[in-house]
């Protein structure tokens, strides 16, 4: 471990003093001023000290960071946009108006947003901190309904908006863990306490605790109003894709395919039956894109077989805001 910052951390750590003026403040390892802790007891020559330490926890993306504010110590995370690109515009789309409250929506609702000081064309998003999927797995059938009811109503809000997201994967949903781990967890490494070093583990059970929201993330490559894309940019293995470039597909269908994928995924590393909800999975993910049901009508079959079951209790208590 080396007591240097990344090359990737160095454009953070020149953002510390102007984000310390709009009341956020990065970990001590982005401080000016820093040094590493462990090597006053360590040294340079111990590769594994810094492992131990909170200040030797680095990031795991070159455009996000985790933060703090400093008005009431709340963790956030931090992304760097380009507004020229294709995420900008979508994520101004659903966090503006009337569409930034509807509970359909499964968007990030965003703190705030700075100008960045170093990009003209770039800006700071302040997001609560979520928590990654593979962190907290699911533990019981229940838990596979809310997630495939929750994913389903927002890429069904999506569509209805005319977005098409393009990139559905585990790594761009995320989950807000308060209620399941209402200590908190370390944002860059989610089995482990604030501190960097205390074992937290996947937290409680979402049936115990009330349940969890689920998010969408990731926007890079999506498409607004657009029925029909080149195949290029997904990394998906959808069938559509290998078709030609010149055909190109439509990304809505590809989004179902990508998100019933997911769900197979999630399902599989969490050791979950998918039960009856198999048959709404393997519609999901026919080879014919034309073939494969919209996400209203996935979302109303989920619904069904989710009145046929008993109520869970606990798990419909309304989620609380993020202020």
């Amino acid at each position: 471990m080396s007591s240097a910052l990344k090359p990737i951390e160095i454009q953070w750590a020149c953002r510390y003093n102007d984000l310390l003026k709009h009341k956020l403040e990065l970990r001590s390892r982005y401080r000016p001023t820093w040094s590493p802790s462990w090597v006053p007891e360590c040294g340079l020559t111990n590769p594994l000290a810094g492992l131990r330490a909170e200040d030797g926890i680095g990031l795991r993306a070159a455009n996000v960071l985790d933060a703090r504010r400093t008005r009431d110590g709340s963790p956030v995370m931090l992304k760097l946009v380009n507004t020229a690109l294709n995420e900008w515009p979508v994520l101004r789309h659903f966090t503006k108006g009337d569409l930034a409250v509807k509970y359909d929506n499964h968007t990030i609702p965003p703190l705030e947003i700075i100008n960045d000081p170093f990009a003209p064309n770039h800006v700071i998003i302040v997001y609560p901190l979520l928590r990654d999927l593979d962190a907290s797995p699911l533990t019981s059938f229940g838990d596979c309904i809310d997630f495939m009811e929750q994913t389903l109503e927002g890429l069904h809000f999506l569509h209805k908006n005319g977005v098409s997201h393009q990139q559905i994967t585990m790594k761009n949903i995320l989950m807000d863990g308060r209620r399941i781990l209402p200590q908190g967890w370390h944002p860059m490494n989610p089995s482990r306490g604030m501190d960097g070093v205390t074992y937290v583990g996947q937290g409680s059970s979402r049936d115990e605790s009330g349940g969890v929201r689920y998010f969408f993330i990731g926007f890079t490559i999506a498409t607004m109003g657009v029925d029909r894309v080149p195949n290029c940019g997904s990394q998906s293995s959808a069938p559509e894709l290998s078709y030609g470039s010149n055909k190109g597909h439509n990304p809505y269908k590809l989004d179902i395919y990508m998100l019933g994928r997911t769900i197979t995924h999630y399902f599989s590393q969490s050791r979950q039956n998918a039960g009856p909800l198999s048959d709404i999975i393997e519609d999901m993910t026919v080879d014919k894109p034309q073939d494969r049901p919209s996400a209203k009508e996935c979302l109303s079959r989920v619904r069904e077989i989710k009145s046929n079951m008993q109520s869970r209790g606990s798990s419909a208590k309304p989620f609380p805001p993020f202020f």
